[in-house]
């Protein structure tokens, strides 16, 4: 660093090497995290789809059972 000069004025006179790649980077950082919500969105209304079926299911098994009882 230069005598008489703040450092601001060095950090901004400074280069900043490989500034496309790091936009790049960030990019697609973005894009996994956007990638990565769509499936957790996804993964959770297959769950309640699976859930519901399920409720279904054992509501129908105790029917069943209820009308062979008979």
């Amino acid at each position: 660093m230069k005598t008489g000069k703040t450092m601001v004025e060095v950090m901004r006179s400074t280069p900043t090497p490989n500034t496309l790649t790091t936009n790049v980077a960030s990019a697609s950082n973005d894009t996994h995290e956007g990638i990565k919500q769509y499936y957790i969105q996804k993964i959770e209304e297959l769950q309640l789809h699976v859930a519901e079926k399920s409720q279904n299911l054992r509501r129908l098994q105790a029917k069943r059972n209820e009308l062979n009882a008979k």
